[in-house]
C-alpha cells in the first residue's frame, strides 16, 4: 500500500465521503473542485488518488466512493494537447498500473524514467522501430484451445481479408479463412513446445497445403502433421477444425481460401524484422495487474499497417487481466475480481490502434476487475468508423468525456448537444409614430444551445469542456502540466530525466531457423504422442500423482497436513512430476483436505495438467 492510500485509510469515512467532486456554479456549469474546508493534506491525498481532467477537475480512482466508472472519451484535434494536457499528467500521478499507446515514443522518453523512479517496471514494444523494443508473441498468451478464436478473431480483423468471391459472400471468406488460422495455430499449441509457437510457423505449415485441381498426391504434408496429431488425441480441437478445411476438398474453392490467406500472412510474418519481434515474448503481460507496471505502445504515427499487433496485444491484455480477477476470486473465496493493482489503459490516437474485438463490451464491464480505459480521437467520425452503429454503445459507458477543442464539424455538434440549452429572454419593441405615438415592449422566454457549434469551434487553446456522470457540463482551463508535483522529475523537464531505451534486438537468423517446425520423416520429427516424454505418458503419470495426493490427503491427519515439512515434500514431488502448481495452490488443497476430503478428490480429477493459466 502506497503512502497516500495509508492516509486515505486513516480519515475518517464521513470525511472521505465529502471528496466527491461537487458542482459549485454561478450561473451555469463552471466548475468542480474538492470543497475548500478540507486540510491540505486530505486535498493533497484526493488529487493523487486520482484522475486528473482539468486544472480543477479530478476523479478518484475509488469506484466505490465516486459510483462512477473512470472510462473516458477525450476528443481534440490536432494540436490540441491530447498528450500534454491529458496524457502526462495522469501518468505522472503513478497511482496504478500504465498500458498506453504512444505514437512516435514521445512520452516513453518523458517519463519512462520517471516511472521507474517511482518503482514502476516499464516495459514497451516499439512498433515504429522494431529493433528497438522488447518482443510479443501473442502465442505465449494461448493457456487452453478457448484462447485460439480470441488471437484469430484479433488478427483477422485488423489486417486486410482475402480475397472476395465475385458474389461478395466475405462472411464465407472470413470463416474459412478463421477456420484454417485455428486449426493450424491449435496444432502449434497442441505439438510444439512454446519456443516453436508463432506465427513465422503458422505460415510455414500453410504453406505445406496442396490445394490444386489435378493434384495426384493424396496427403499433403500438412495432412500428414495432422493425421499423426488425430492418431495421438482423437478429440484434438485443431484436427476438428482442419477437418472443416478438408471437407471443402481440392479445387479453386479450397485453393482461393489457401492462396488468400497465406498472401496476407506472409506479407506481414516473413519479413524479417517482424518475425524477430513476434518468435518469443518478454512483456510478461500476467504482471501488468500485479505489480505497479508501465507498458508503452510505440505506434508509428503515418504509416499503420503495422498496428495489428498492438491490436492483438489489447485483445489479448483484456482477456488476462479478466482471467487474473476471476482466478483471485476464486482462490480468496471471495465474489470480488478486483485486480491487486488498478490498471488503466490510455489509448492515444484510438482511431489508429485497429479493432479491438468487443471493446464496446469490456468497456461496460471492466469497472468491477479495477480496469479503466481512456480512449482518445481526434473527431466523432474515427469513433463511427471502428463502431459504425455500436459508437453510442461505447460511449455511453464512459462516464467521463472531455473536450480539448476542434473544429470538426460532427464533433462540435455532438459537444453542443450535450451541453444542452440555457433560458434567455427576448424582448421586443414596437413603436407606433404619429399622434399618440405609444412604445409596445413584449418579453418572451426561447431556448438556446448554451455553447453553439460556432463557439465550441472558437474555443480558446487554454480552455476545455469536461463531462462527467450525474454532474452539469463545465468549462474549465486545461491542466497545467508544469504545476504537476512531478514535472520537475520529467524529461519534459530536464533532458538529463529523458528515458533512453536501449533494449536494441539483435536479427536472430539462426535462431529463427532453429525454430522451424519439424516435418513427418525430418530427423528431428517427434509424433505427437512423445512430446515431452509423449502425451499419453504424461497424462498417465499425472493420474498416478493424482493417486498419490489423494492417498496423501485421505491417510494423512490434521498434524501432518499442517506439517510444513509435509507441504514442501508434496510441492516438491509435484515438481519432479513436472505438474506445475504454486505453493498457494497446494495450501489451498490442503485447506480443503481439513474441511472436505471428497472436494480435495474433486479439485484434483478437475486439474488440467496443460493449463498454465489456471489449476481448474
Amino acid at each position: 500500500m502506497t503512502d497516500y492510500m495509508k492516509k486515505l485509510s486513516d480519515i475518517d469515512i464521513k470525511e472521505i465521503a465529502e471528496m466527491r467532486y461537487k458542482t459549485r456554479r454561478s450561473g451555469y456549469g463552471k466548475e468542480v473542485c474538492i470543497r475548500k474546508s478540507f486540510r491540505n493534506d486530505e486535498k493533497r491525498i484526493g488529487r493523487a488518488y486520482s484522475q486528473i481532467y482539468s486544472q480543477r477537475v479530478c476523479l478518484s480512482l475509488d469506484s466505490n466512493l465516486t459510483q462512477l466508472n473512470l472510462n473516458t472519451i477525450v476528443l481534440g484535434g490536432s494540436g490540441t494537447g491530447k498528450s500534454r494536457y491529458f496524457v502526462k499528467p495522469n501518468l505522472l500521478q503513478g497511482n496504478s498500473s500504465f498500458v498506453v499507446t504512444d505514437p512516435s515514443g514521445e512520452l516513453l522518453r518523458s517519463v519512462g524514467q520517471t516511472l521507474i523512479d517511482m518503482g514502476y517496471e516499464v516495459k514497451y514494444l516499439n512498433i515504429e522501430d522494431m529493433d528497438n523494443s522488447m518482443r510479443y508473441n501473442p502465442f505465449c498468451y494461448i493457456y487452453e484451445d478457448a484462447d485460439i478464436p480470441l488471437m484469430v478473431d484479433a488478427l483477422i480483423s485488423n489486417i486486410e481479408g482475402p480475397v472476395k468471391s465475385k458474389g461478395g459472400d466475405s462472411k464465407f471468406w472470413d470463416e474459412t479463412s478463421r477456420t484454417l488460422l485455428i486449426a493450424i495455430c491449435g496444432y502449434l499449441f497442441e505439438t510444439q513446445p512454446m519456443e516453436k509457437r508463432n506465427f513465422t510457423n503458422v505460415v510455414k505449415l500453410m504453406e505445406l497445403m496442396d490445394a490444386a485441381d489435378d493434384s495426384e498426391v493424396e496427403m499433403d504434408e500438412l495432412d500428414k502433421l495432422f493425421a499423426d496429431l488425430e492418431k495421438a488425441n482423437p478429440d484434438s480441437y485443431a484436427v476438428s477444425n482442419y477437418k472443416v478445411i478438408k471437407s471443402a476438398g481440392r479445387g479453386k474453392t479450397a485453393q482461393n481460401i489457401i492462396i488468400s490467406t497465406l498472401a496476407i500472412l506472409s506479407r506481414f510474418f516473413k519479413l524479417e524484422k517482424i518475425a524477430n519481434l513476434t518468435y518469443k515474448d518478454e512483456l510478461n503481460l500476467e504482471e501488468i495487474g500485479q505489480k505497479k507496471c508501465a507498458l508503452f505502445i510505440i505506434t508509428p504515427q503515418a504509416n499503420t499497417t503495422y498496428n495489428f499487433i498492438a491490436a492483438e496485444l489489447y485483445t489479448q491484455l483484456f482477456d488476462i487481466l479478466y482471467k487474473q480477477g476471476h482466478k483471485k476470486a476464486r482462490q480468496t473465496g471471495t465474489v470480488s475480481v478486483k485486480l491487486d493493482v488498478p490498471v488503466r489503459m490510455i489509448i492515444d490516437e484510438a482511431g489508429n490502434v485497429g479493432n479491438i474485438p468487443h471493446l464496446e463490451n469490456t468497456i461496460s464491464t471492466c469497472r468491477k476487475y479495477n480496469l479503466s480505459i481512456a480512449l482518445i480521437y481526434q473527431n466523432k467520425a474515427q469513433i463511427e468508423v471502428l463502431f459504425e452503429k455500436k459508437w453510442e454503445t461505447l460511449v455511453g459507458n464512459c462516464d467521463s468525456m472531455l473536450f480539448l477543442g476542434g473544429i470538426d464539424a460532427s464533433t462540435v455538434k455532438l459537444i453542443s448537444e450535450r451541453l444542452g440549452k440555457e433560458t434567455i429572454v427576448t424582448k421586443y419593441v414596437s413603436r407606433t409614430k404619429g399622434r399618440g405615438s405609444s412604445n409596445t415592449v413584449t418579453t418572451q422566454p426561447m431556448g438556446r444551445s448554451l455553447k453553439t457549434t460556432t463557439e465550441l469551434e472558437q474555443l480558446t487553446n487554454e480552455n476545455c469542456i469536461v463531462f462527467i456522470r450525474s454532474m452539469k457540463p463545465f468549462l474549465d482551463k486545461k491542466y497545467p502540466l508544469e504545476k504537476h508535483p512531478n514535472y520537475k522529475k520529467s524529461g519534459d523537464y530536464k533532458d538529463e530525466y529523458l528515458y533512453n531505451p536501449k533494449h536494441l534486438i539483435a536479427l536472430e537468423k539462426g535462431v529463427l531457423k532453429s525454430l522451424e517446425v519439424a516435418l513427418v520423416g525430418d530427423d528431428d520429427y517427434r509424433f505427437p504422442g512423445e512430446k515431452q516424454g509423449g502425451k499419453k505418458e504424461e497424462q498417465k503419470m499425472v493420474e498416478e500423482t493424482k493417486e498419490d495426493l489423494i492417498e496423501r490427503f485421505i491417510s494423512a491427519d490434521a498434524g501432518d497436513i499442517k506439517n510444513t515439512e509435509n507441504v514442501e515434500e508434496i510441492i516438491n514431488m509435484l515438481k519432479e512430476k513436472k505438474i506445475n502448481l504454486s505453493p498457494s495452490e497446494i495450501l489451498q488443497f490442503l485447506r480443503l483436505s481439513m474441511d472436505d476430503r471428497n472436494k480435495v478428490t474433486e479439485v484434483l480429477e478437475g486439474y488440467n495438467p496443460y493449463s498454465e493459466f489456471d489449476f481448474v
